[in-house]
């Protein structure tokens, strides 16, 4: 693969990496991302990746992540080590559960975990304080998850295409959410506000 022949090539002062592809290699990712320690921007939308190259998570100045429109099952635990991360995209993937230590992004802004198989959200999401948008569309999710209610910085929130019949009045609570809120095609039977 050309890849492989111009890694090398790649300094340390290499800040973004968009590799938008339909049929990218995992070992050529992991082999990227080990070179370069200034890493800020990383794109791998579109490809046929499996498994997360856990090599990305060497990148502690990493401010946006897309690794979305994969075949990603599992998210490793290790990707909670990127604590400079202000965006990060695992939409449209197989993910069935977020790692238990997501809540430690604390930087992150913009999380966007649509088309998934996820149901349920780690108790660690109430500490993602600077989070302003997150994208919960076309998952399984039966009603709003609890810790979304204590995300009080959240400016815009996405749930439609879900099976939510009934919008909890705590909804109300979270001030800075304006007129923002897509909920609707998620089975509503109830609103309560």
């Amino acid at each position: 693969m050309l890849l492989h022949q111009h890694l090398n090539e790649f300094s340390d002062n290499f800040e973004t990496v968009h590799l938008n592809q339909d049929s990218l290699e995992l070992s050529a990712i992991d082999e990227l991302m080990l070179s370069g320690t200034k890493l800020k921007t990383a794109s791998f939308y579109n490809n046929n990746i499996n498994v997360f190259p856990d090599a990305i998570c060497n990148h502690k100045n990493l401010q946006v992540l897309n690794i979305s429109c994969n075949k990603l099952k599992i998210i490793p635990e290790s990707i909670c080590k990127l604590s400079s991360l202000k965006m990060l995209d695992l939409g449209h993937n197989e993910i069935d559960n977020l790692p238990n230590g997501i809540g430690d992004l604390e930087s992150l802004q913009y999380l966007y975990i649509s088309d998934n198989n996820i149901s349920l959200i780690p108790e660690s999401f109430h500490k993602l304080r600077n989070t302003i948008y997150l994208n919960l569309t076309d998952n399984l999710f039966e009603q709003i998850p609890d810790v979304v209610f204590k995300i009080n910085s959240l400016v815009e929130l996405r749930l439609y295409n879900n099976k939510i019949t009934h919008i909890d009045e705590r909804i109300s609570h979270l001030s800075n959410l304006r007129e923002q809120i897509t909920i609707l095609d998620c089975c509503l039977m109830k609103l309560v506000l």
